[in-house]
């Protein structure tokens, strides 16, 4: 075995060897065909800035509703998207799966951003987990609510095309532990040419297990430990844990 080789034990093939460069070769002209794309759609409207009459600065569109007219977010505050990969997720073996307890929320948040919490569970493999999902993406928006005070919306089983838009149009994008959906969003996120997005991606076990390569925009964590299991209280009292005032949203 070459030494290239015994470098990339228990690596993905993306990362091995020099492949890990590549990203940041690779990412900036996928991104930008996939924000495009993004762009042809009413999405678009969510990523304009305008100018606040009566009033200094200027205001962007939130990711809300596409049934209603863009929700306009207050004077400063931040549009900030999290998907939360629910369903099958619950049903893996292994402690990289799970959802994102709230403490890895309160590293992100700020007080009084607003929040678009996206998830899903109508594939196929993630229906049987559909009532246990609704119940823990609901209960974790009271939970960011009244813990991180912030305003979050649920944007629960809508159109998957508007979800990667919710993602990509955000100000800042938090991507739970098994997402590449959201990944993908975090691409095209950071392919925007705003200085102020940033897509907070986990490194670990499912999509980079040994490297973080530098895309701009792109910054990598270690998720803390997740919330499993089967039953809508426990996982929600697992997310909620002991959030200590040292990490409440600033």
């Amino acid at each position: 075995m070459s030494r290239a080789c015994s470098r990339c034990k228990n690596l993905f093939p993306h990362e091995c060897s020099g492949f890990s460069a590549t990203w940041r070769y690779v990412a900036p002209p996928f991104a930008a065909l996939l924000l495009q794309a993004l762009n042809a759609t009413a999405a678009k409207g969510w990523s304009i800035s305008r100018r606040v009459r009566r009033r200094a600065g200027r205001i962007r569109g939130w990711p809300g509703d596409t049934r209603l007219s863009v929700v306009q977010g207050l004077l400063g505050a931040r549009a900030v998207a999290a998907h939360v990969r629910c369903g099958d997720a619950l049903a893996q073996h292994g402690e990289e799966w799970g959802l994102l307890p709230l403490e890895a929320y309160a590293r992100v948040l700020h007080r009084g951003d607003f929040v678009a919490l996206v998830s899903a569970s109508y594939r196929g493999a993630d229906f049987p987990f559909a009532e246990t999902c609704r119940d823990v993406v609901m209960g974790l928006m009271d939970l960011l609510n009244r813990r991180l005070s912030v305003s979050s919306s649920l944007f629960y089983d809508e159109e998957v095309g508007a979800d990667l838009a919710r993602l990509a149009f955000s100000d800042v994008l938090l991507c739970g532990p098994s997402s590449t959906f959201c990944f993908w969003a975090a691409l095209a996120a950071i392919s925007r040419g705003d200085n102020a997005t940033e897509a907070h991606v986990p490194a670990g076990a499912l999509l980079m297990r040994g490297s973080r390569p530098r895309i701009p925009g792109i910054l990598w964590y270690t998720a803390p430990k997740l919330a499993r299991g089967w039953e809508a209280p426990a996982l929600l009292a697992t997310i909620a844990g002991d959030l200590a005032d040292s990490t409440r949203s600033r």
